[in-house]
């Protein structure tokens, strides 16, 4: 009788599944958000063995300079300065047992 995990030879593919399902990508917005409107960003929760990794994108779309700090619960306020036409990739905590987050953003500039 043929195993239900072994499919043309393919042992592994319930690991894969597994491995797929662990690196969802979630994605968001900011609830507490003082920043022009040029300045985009987004809140992203990735899976890691080991728990969830929070981060923020930045991308300043604003015709100059936008200076800001970003922080969320339990941990501290980073000063992030993005130039014109700039992306930024911010890990705000590694490894939380949350899912999900919620981030603050004070900006100055970019008007």
């Amino acid at each position: 009788m043929r195993s239900p995990w072994n499919i043309r030879g393919l042992k592994f593919w319930p690991a894969l599944i597994v491995l797929g399902v662990m690196g969802t990508v979630r994605l968001g917005h900011a609830d507490d958000r003082q920043a022009p409107d040029c300045l985009l960003a987004n809140k992203t929760v990735l899976y890691r063995a080991y728990g969830y990794d929070h981060m923020v994108e930045l991308r300043n779309t604003c015709p100059s300079t936008v200076s800001c700090e970003l922080s969320s619960d339990g941990t501290e306020a980073q000063q992030v300065v993005v130039e014109p036409s700039e992306q930024k990739h911010l890990l705000l905590r590694r490894g939380s047992p949350a899912r999900e987050f919620e981030y603050r953003l004070v900006c100055t500039g970019g008007g």
